[in-house]
């Protein structure tokens, strides 16, 4: 009977041993060189759950500034994933408008900062850039004259979306030039370079009446999720698909419709589940492991009818 008991404590201390070999030839740290579990560092803090409101979890806002023409719908999505993530909840606000309402964004943000229960709060602006390959586009379908046309809420004030358009026109006039095809067309985006005044409240008539008045357009650009669906639903009413060439920014249902329709020829996204997502896991790192907060670069994704498919699987974009 010993005999038999010594032979199953020596099989258990081999098998034990073999286990540890197995586990060091495949290069498993099971420790930090400090001393303590990786599985014991990523717990969450003590305090964290009850950090600013004390109430045993954490609630953060995020408000936008125009809620109303599904841009946004991606960054309420990606903050919601990020909250059941962590278990923290998450408050969606914004401007109900479809264009930039600034007023009421900062109306929302003047009421939800009274509220003590609110541990982070996160809001949006635009994002200033502009897309550059208009130019490009408009010499490979042939456009070689003509003008090309930046309308935008030139009254709305955006700082940000105005830089779009300085930075689009410039890089415009750049390229023809350097193509030498710049004395072949008119580019305009107005006195101030911030784009040809449109109106606010009836944006998409504005652009027909620019399409028609001109009469040779063959670029036109839009700077923001108001203009970039008032240009595809001009370019559909004057049955100028295929005509133009038309890009803009965002990627809200009206835009996905125009690039699978052809009358928007591509657009720029800003990644906005990113958007949302990203924001609230640096509140919580910010709170849990104080991770000061790094810029989230979305890049450049060009959307086209080629691969407007791969947008929105999930509701991403």
């Amino acid at each position: 009977m010993r005999k038999a008991l010594a032979s199953v404590s020596l099989c258990a201390l081999a098998a034990l041993f073999s286990a540890g070999a197995q586990a060091q030839d495949t290069g498993t740290i099971t420790k930090a060189v400090g001393g303590y579990t990786f599985e014991q560092a990523a717990k969450e803090a003590e305090a964290t759950k009850n950090f600013h409101s004390a109430d045993g979890h954490l609630t953060f806002a995020i408000v936008t500034h125009t809620a109303g023409n599904g841009f946004f719908d991606p960054v309420y999505v990606g903050a919601t994933a990020a909250g059941n993530m962590i278990g923290a909840k998450i408050l969606l606000l914004g401007s109900e408008s479809p264009t930039d309402d600034v007023v009421r964004e900062i109306e929302i943000l003047n009421q939800i900062i009274q509220d003590p229960t609110i541990d982070g709060l996160i809001l949006t602006t635009p994002q200033v850039g502009a897309y550059n390959d208009i130019v490009k586009k408009l010499l490979d379908k042939g456009l070689d004259k003509g003008s090309i046309l930046f309308p935008s809420q030139t009254t709305a004030g955006n700082v940000e979306v105005n830089n779009r358009v300085v930075a689009a026109f410039d890089q415009v006039v750049k390229d023809l030039n350097a193509a030498g095809k710049l004395a072949n067309f008119t580019v305009d985006a107005g006195p101030e370079k911030i784009g040809i005044a449109v109106n606010d409240q009836d944006i998409p008539g504005s652009i027909v009446t620019l399409l028609e008045s001109r009469g040779d357009v063959v670029g036109i650009f839009g700077p923001n999720g108001a203009v970039t669906p008032a240009i595809v639903t001009a370019i559909s009413q004057t049955k100028k698909e295929g005509q133009i060439c038309a890009y803009g920014y965002d990627l809200g249902p009206p835009i996905l419709e125009g690039l699978k329709s052809g009358a928007l020829t591509g657009s720029l996204g800003q990644q906005p589940f990113l958007q949302g997502f990203w924001p609230v896991m640096q509140l919580y790192l910010q709170i849990d492991r104080g991770i000061a907060a790094a810029n989230l670069d979305t890049r450049a994704q060009v959307v086209t009818k080629e691969n407007v498919a791969t947008v929105g699987k999930r509701f991403e974009n």
